[in-house]
């Protein structure tokens, strides 16, 4: 922001500026953000269920275990 009142961009153009930024960049942003929550939520959930796993004695991870174990 600073940047454009040192090259002496005007009010009208820095409003430009934010109404692009709004209208462009931010939709066109939005498929990757969505993509990126997706697989944070997948690894989060795999890390949930492995701890289960290995230190729990309640939860999905270890019952997946259990029922893995005595059949």
């Amino acid at each position: 922001m600073d940047e454009m009142w040192s090259f002496g961009h005007s009010k009208r153009q820095q409003r430009w500026f934010w109404h692009a930024f709004k209208n462009i960049v931010v939709p066109g942003s939005l498929p990757s953000i969505a993509s990126g929550l997706t697989t944070g939520i997948a690894h989060a959930w795999f890390c949930l269920v492995t701890a289960e796993i290995l230190a729990g004695r309640y939860g999905i991870g270890y019952i997946t275990w259990k029922s893995y174990v005595t059949s």
